[in-house]
């Protein structure tokens, strides 16, 4: 080589790095100067073969790390990103609808809280990861465990408590 002027895929100062695109970076990329592969968009690893997307591979809820694999965000876990926190919501009804019982009105169900970018906004008087528990002092009467606790599957009382 001379001139600075390496053969067809030898690359570096010494033109002896061999680097073929189709080969060497699985088709899925480009060598640059020095001989190494530069990946196109969402391929990873140093020969460009593992693919990876954010919004598929991680579903929607993380990154493509160098590796090519999941770093999940916002509590979500999985090698797929697809496990959600235990305080996760889609819609308002996962911030639960507790069932207060004959002493409450709108047929024994009070609304528990909101659910905003994920996470439930607890309504006033509600507390917990899913608005479970509310204080009450009618339902739980005893001194000190006047918090109702009510079950996140049914939404009924499943117990009194000091504190959530």
């Amino acid at each position: 080589a001379s001139c600075n002027t390496c053969a067809a895929n030898y690359y570096g100062a010494g033109c002896d790095v061999f680097c073929d695109p189709a080969m060497t970076c699985s088709g899925n990329g480009s060598c640059n100067a020095s001989g190494a592969c530069v990946c196109n968009a969402d391929f990873y690893t140093a020969n460009c073969s593992v693919s990876c997307t954010a919004a598929t591979t991680c579903s929607g809820h993380g990154s493509c790390n160098a590796s090519g694999t999941c770093v999940c965000s916002n509590g979500f876990s999985g090698s797929d990103c697809s496990v959600p926190p235990n305080n996760f919501c889609n819609v308002d009804n996962d911030c639960l609808a507790q069932s207060l019982g004959a002493h409450a009105g709108n047929g024994g169900l009070i609304d528990g809280g909101r659910c905003v970018s994920g996470q439930c906004q607890c309504l006033q008087g509600n507390s917990g990861l899913h608005c479970e528990c509310r204080a009450d002092s009618i339902l739980c009467p005893t001194a000190g465990q006047n918090v109702a606790v009510f079950d996140t599957t049914t939404g009924l009382l499943s117990g009194c408590a000091s504190v959530c």
